[in-house]
């Protein structure tokens, strides 16, 4: 649900920007230089949260396998005290 929305204002804010900028009185040389330059930097912007977002994935899963082997190894110290007993 947030992916959709975060997707939806990105494109938003990539329509808003080239209407702006098409309708700015400008030489079509400077005007495609403008455009160009929006455009990587959004796709840059795009590129850094997609970035992050990934990170925090790797991370969560690390804490997931983590959490996983703590409770295997509890089971296993557990199971070991049940047959010594």
């Amino acid at each position: 649900m947030k992916s959709k929305i975060l997707i939806a204002a990105l494109a938003g804010l990539a329509v808003g920007a080239a209407v702006g900028i098409l309708f700015a009185p400008e030489k079509g040389s400077k005007l495609r230089k403008r455009i160009s330059k929006k455009g990587t930097d959004l796709k840059d912007d795009l590129m850094g949260k997609v970035e992050d977002g990934l990170s925090s994935l790797q991370s969560i899963k690390n804490n997931l396998l983590s959490s996983a082997e703590d409770v295997t190894d509890e089971v296993k110290g557990k199971t070991a005290k049940i047959k010594t007993a």
